[in-house]
C-alpha cells in the first residue's frame, strides 16, 4: 500500500482512510531476466580413409545414439516445435 502524505493531520487521515476499491495502481514495475544459457555440445568426428591392402575407401561407423540425422537434441526440437506451432514463429 502506498499512501500519499502531506502536511497536516486532517489530510493525512483522509488519504489513509481511502477505500481500497477506489485505489488504482499508478505504475507497475516488473523486471524479468533469463539466466545465461550454457549449451551442452557433444562433438563427434567421423574419420575415413583407404584400405592399405585393397585400396577401397571406408568411413568409420558413428557411435551408438549418434546416427545421422538432426544435430539438435530432443529439448531443442521440442522448443522449435512449440515456437513454430503454438506461437506461429518460423
Amino acid at each position: 500500500m502506498v499512501a500519499l502524505w502531506a502536511e497536516g493531520p486532517d489530510l493525512r487521515t483522509r488519504v489513509a482512510a481511502l477505500d481500497a476499491k477506489r485505489r488504482e495502481p499508478v505504475k507497475d514495475a516488473r523486471h524479468s531476466s533469463v539466466p545465461p544459457v550454457k549449451p551442452i555440445v557433444t562433438r563427434v568426428e567421423q574419420y575415413g580413409g583407404w584400405c592399405a591392402s585393397c585400396g577401397q575407401p571406408y568411413v568409420a561407423p558413428l557411435p551408438a545414439g549418434r546416427e545421422a540425422g538432426t544435430p539438435f537434441g530432443a529439448s531443442v526440437q521440442r522448443l522449435a516445435t512449440s515456437l513454430r506451432y503454438t506461437h506461429a514463429l518460423s
